[in-house]
């Protein structure tokens, strides 16, 4: 697990929360900024674990010299 993918999930447990809050106040802006939050930790941990396979498969290619 790499940062990327640690940062993500923490950014979608925030957004998560501050709808959560937002629904308990009755806050409209805040549940837009936490769904949008939520939606960039998606993307952020997505692309951590693309990186991963990425690297996964340069390493297997330099061992293998292809």
């Amino acid at each position: 697990m790499n940062a990327d993918r640690i940062e993500g999930h923490g950014k979608q447990l925030k957004g998560k929360l501050m709808q959560l809050w937002a629904g308990w106040t009755g806050d409209a802006a805040l549940s837009r900024r936490g769904h949008a939050l939520e939606l960039v930790g998606s993307a952020q941990a997505g692309f951590g674990r693309a990186m991963s396979v990425a690297r996964a498969h340069l390493g297997l290619r330099r061992r293998l010299g292809v």
